[in-house]
């Protein structure tokens, strides 16, 4: 059930960064959100543990501690990219992931973090650019 409902609130969090580049504010995505115009079926999913009573609040309730979990995107406040991986990580990436029988990106991350020491590596910022390799390299 916590995991559901982590699950879910990764959706708003993600949801909530894409309306930021759109010029929406806190506010208006938070209201639109309890309004149920946004992502109406993980409001309805989660219920009142859903519910953004004080947008103000957003940041420190919401964002901050799913920041410092590793669930919520790392991103800058202003003009930020995202994480980044170094290349001796994206090299590890590829040759783990690509090279052999394609183990799962989980694995691939923890065995990175344990053999090789970068244990600033999440499964999220590896996905997300294992996920940006074209198709025909990726074997798919």
């Amino acid at each position: 059930m916590h995991r559901n409902r982590t699950r879910h609130r990764q959706k708003i969090i993600a949801a909530y960064e894409a309306a930021k580049q759109t010029g929406l504010n806190t506010k208006q995505f938070v209201d639109l959100y309890n309004q149920k115009k946004i992502l109406p079926e993980v409001k309805a999913a989660i219920g009142d543990w859903g519910y953004l009573k004080d947008w103000r609040r957003f940041y420190d309730t919401w964002l901050q501690p799913y920041a410092q979990a590793g669930l919520a995107p790392q991103y800058k406040k202003r003009g930020g990219t995202g994480a980044k991986l170094n290349q001796d990580v994206r090299n590890l990436l590829e040759y783990l992931y690509l090279n052999t029988n394609q183990p799962g990106i989980a694995d691939v991350v923890r065995h990175i973090q344990q053999v090789y020491g970068h244990e600033d590596v999440t499964e999220i910022t590896a996905r997300r650019y294992l996920m940006s390799i074209p198709n025909p390299k990726r074997g798919e």
